[in-house]
């Protein structure tokens, strides 16, 4: 297939994602099952060129809008080319990102070509689309190095800066490290969690670039080792988490679901930070534990794992197509001790029966609450340009809400994990510092012997810090929050 007939299918796709709402790896799935006649290789391209560009849309469109003096008719011809040409040509052209997985190895490799010869295919592919002349197109791609360079001058420029920026400085970041620009002022000025100008930055440029496929073993059955040396044996490139003992993560994309340890249910595919969350929880033999937003229950066969199928394990989501997949997945993992449970209906007996239900049921309980997953956009990069300061407010005021719903289920002496998938402080530390000054029966918990029980270390944790803060930039896996307390007596 012609490069030019590639890049229209993949601004198809591209339009496809940025007006929808759905997710965007279903929208991709589905894109490609009406259009079988793309091949393997093609498909493979096209999704890596268009994620791509998504991470970094606010770069590519910025550079694109001004490189087009001659060709401006041309964005309303098709937009999205353009800017998934541009994106090709930055990846290709700055040197520091071709240490990531990006999509202009894959043309090189695709069509059997250099760095060189796809340069001038993309130069060609311009031409052939927008019939012009070649003076124009190598024109495009001069401007847009240069707009390129210029932003990038005077962004390094603002690293050294030791005052707090004004708003014409933090666009100047947000256009270059692709981030939504009231993220970022966000990022530098919120009272609860403040970062340094180059933390900013190399937070946002490493959300660019792809997340890596990790999986989470079962350690109750096989060993890590065991599972390191099958995937050898598989040609599968692969290495230890560095963090979660329990982890393995692949070099490339891999169709797991045909391998005989994935049908046994000895592996699941789950980020090292999410790993994290049930360690943290330290959940013992015979606990009986809560994962309130159960979800699809990963955490909840995580923790099964962790207890040996002991204990008693309630797995609670309001949405009842989770719940099925959740019973489907503990019954290919062999986890009885999971039990799928609606808790509304719990509430329900509760408010016709307020004799008969104690609500401190729980030794332990996990509310992982539903949020704006920024800590995820590498693998959801349309969370980023769709999340606004009034929608962030929407979720914090329900997660405060929903954590405060389920620590009443928490018994005297019992343990409670709060924990978001998130950068933001709103949903963060601001939410938990609102739940302590409302809930004094419950108290800070430090992480740390929870830790030292699995021999986890991670950097920076201090003894008595109960809270914990993964970040990609940092620790390699997607965005956590985790928070830990205790009831007393």
């Amino acid at each position: 297939m012609k490069l030019t007939s590639i890049l229209g299918h993949s601004s198809e796709l591209l339009r496809i994602i940025r007006k929808s709402y759905q997710p965007s790896d279903l929208i991709a799935s589905d894109f490609f099952r009406k259009k079988k006649y793309i091949g393997s290789s093609e498909r493979r391209f096209i999704s890596e060129l268009v994620f791509s560009t998504l991470r970094g849309f606010r770069l590519f469109e910025y550079c694109m809008n001004n490189s087009v003096k001659n060709i401006r008719s041309i964005l309303y011809s098709d937009n999205e080319f353009l800017i998934l040409v541009t994106s090709l040509y930055i990846f290709e052209y700055y040197e520091k990102y071709h240490s990531i997985f990006h999509p202009s190895s894959l043309a090189c490799k695709f069509y059997e070509t250099d760095d060189t010869e796809l340069f001038q295919n993309l130069k060609n592919a311009v031409i052939e689309k927008f019939e012009i002349d070649i003076k124009i197109s190598e024109e495009f791609f001069k401007n847009v190095e240069i707009k390129f360079n210029e932003l990038d001058s005077v962004a390094r420029q603002l690293l050294h800066k030791n005052k707090p920026l004004v708003d014409n400085q933090i666009k100047i970041l947000s256009l270059r490290y692709a981030m939504a620009e009231w993220i970022v002022e966000n990022w530098l000025k919120n009272e609860n969690f403040k970062m340094s100008i180059n933390e900013v930055c190399e937070l946002s440029e490493s959300l660019l670039s792809p997340a890596p496929l990790t999986i989470r073993i079962k350690l109750s059955q096989i060993s890590r080792n065991e599972v390191l040396l099958f995937l050898n044996r598989n040609n599968l490139d692969c290495k230890e988490c560095s963090i979660s003992p329990s982890g393995i993560t692949l070099g490339k994309r891999t169709q797991l679901t045909t391998l005989d340890i994935f049908k046994k249910g000895l592996i699941e595919v789950q980020d090292e930070g999410s790993q994290l969350i049930s360690y943290a929880l330290a959940p013992e033999r015979d606990d009986r534990i809560l994962d309130a937003c159960a979800g699809a229950g990963g955490k909840s066969l995580h923790i099964a794992d962790l207890i040996s199928n002991s204990g008693k394990i309630t797995s609670n989501d309001i949405d009842f197509r989770k719940l099925n997949e959740l019973s489907k997945r503990a019954k290919r993992s062999g986890f009885d001790s999971i039990k799928v449970e609606n808790m509304s209906k719990i509430k329900r007996t509760s408010n016709q029966n307020k004799n008969e239900l104690k609500y401190k049921l729980f030794d332990k309980v996990l509310v992982d609450v539903p949020c704006s997953g920024m800590g995820t956009v590498r693998r959801m990069p349309m969370q980023k340009w769709r999340l606004t300061p009034e929608l962030l407010k929407k979720h914090s005021n329900r997660q405060l809400k929903i954590l405060e719903e389920y620590s009443r289920f928490v018994c005297d002496g019992g343990v409670l994990v709060y924990s978001t998938c998130s950068l933001m402080a709103e949903e963060n530390e601001e939410v938990i510092n609102k739940f302590l000054s409302q809930n004094k029966d419950f108290q800070p918990y430090p992480l740390k012997p929870a830790f030292d029980k699995f021999d986890i270390k991670i950097d920076g944790l201090n003894v008595h810090d109960f809270t914990l803060r993964l970040m990609p930039h940092k620790h390699g896996c997607d965005g956590f929050f985790i928070a830990k307390f205790i009831r007393e007596n």
